[in-house]
């Protein structure tokens, strides 16, 4: 399966990024401890460019962002294949893509940050109380825009300004109590997490504009803001699906993957999240021998079995949720 890949985007070489792990600095770590076996196998090619295959639902931003540069460093040009799934943190490699490909069932996800305070089960997304409080500013407009226009009428007409302050007064009584819940550290603390995501995506994609590579799409200072806005704080869950419609939206440079590549892609697609293969073919980090148990299995009907129990498997299913990283301060994306 492997070969098929690698004849197909030949002469470019192929990395693979493909793991039930989370991202981590551990992982970026043992990426930089390889890189004299990485490096001679990439650069032993005709070509300088590279084509990183990616499965990741995610972990930690900051071991993302190292794994980002690890990449760009071994190549000129990037480009990134999402047969199903690269969601969270995994978001930020392909926001460093010169070129991505995805197929019509493969999905990125949003980079808000995930959050697990003291005594929580769960974690959550940190713009939960962000936007809370946008909410709760909303409902005090709609209170006073309600209230101004029916007392100007009980009233027989008072003007605004004589009105003004009484509403304000009322609204501010009623919404005190609600107010007094929030709790200004935890509001500091996620707005801070909000920020570190987009600050690694504002670093990725200007250095990936600044660097002039060949077909490399290019974006404004404007659309980098609005893309880095959007991607961090304007979807409404942290499982949201960015398909290929919604990331070119965004202004990335994808694309649909050829016929023949989509073929080639089909067993990738049913092996999401069932295998961890990290590295070249040729200069493995990481690989807990799926696929070659995979292709011994599936010899009569050409797709990968489903990988049950040991280390870094998933039985039979897809959890983000679980796969997701336990930093040392509860963030991961």
């Amino acid at each position: 399966m492997l070969e098929t890949v690698e004849d197909y985007y030949a002469p470019r070489r192929v990395f693979y990024l493909w793991t039930t792990q989370p991202l981590s600095r551990e992982l970026a770590d043992d990426l930089y401890l390889h890189r004299q076996s990485i490096c001679p196998a990439i650069n032993n090619g005709e070509s300088s460019e590279l084509v990183v295959l990616l499965d990741s639902s995610g972990g930690d931003i900051h071991g993302a962002y190292q794994i980002v540069r690890f990449l760009r460093s071994l190549c000129s040009h990037l480009t990134v294949v999402v047969p199903r799934w690269a969601k969270s943190a995994a978001t930020l490699v392909c926001l460093a893509a010169d070129d991505l490909a995805m197929t019509d069932i493969a999905e990125l996800g949003p980079l808000d940050p995930q959050v697990q305070r003291p005594g929580e089960a769960v974690r959550r997304s940190a713009l939960d109380e962000y936007m809370a409080l946008d909410a709760l500013r909303e409902v005090c407009l709609i209170y006073v825009d309600t209230l101004m226009p029916m007392l100007m009428v009980r009233t027989g007409g008072m003007s605004i300004g004589d009105l003004l302050a009484p509403v304000s007064e009322f609204v501010s009584n009623l919404m005190r109590p609600v107010y007094a819940q929030v709790d200004p550290d935890k509001y500091g603390s996620n707005r801070r997490l909000i920020s570190i995501s987009k600050a690694y995506a504002m670093r990725v994609l200007k250095e990936r504009q600044h660097a002039s590579r060949i077909g490399t799409s290019q974006l404004s200072m404007h659309d980098i803001e609005e893309l880095t806005r959007k991607i961090t704080t304007e979807y409404p869950c942290h499982d949201f699906v960015l398909d290929i419609p919604e990331v070119r939206a965004l202004g990335l440079p994808v694309r649909r993957v050829a016929d023949e590549e989509e073929l080639i892609l089909q067993p990738w697609v049913c092996m999401s999240q069932m295998a961890d293969i990290i590295g070249t073919s040729d200069a493995v980090v990481d690989s807990k021998a799926e696929v070659a148990a995979t292709n011994e299995a599936s010899e009569d009907d050409n797709l990968p079995a489903r990988k049950k129990g040991g280390a870094g498997s998933i039985d039979g299913q897809r959890t983000e949720d679980d796969s997701h990283m336990d930093s040392a301060e509860g963030f991961s994306l």
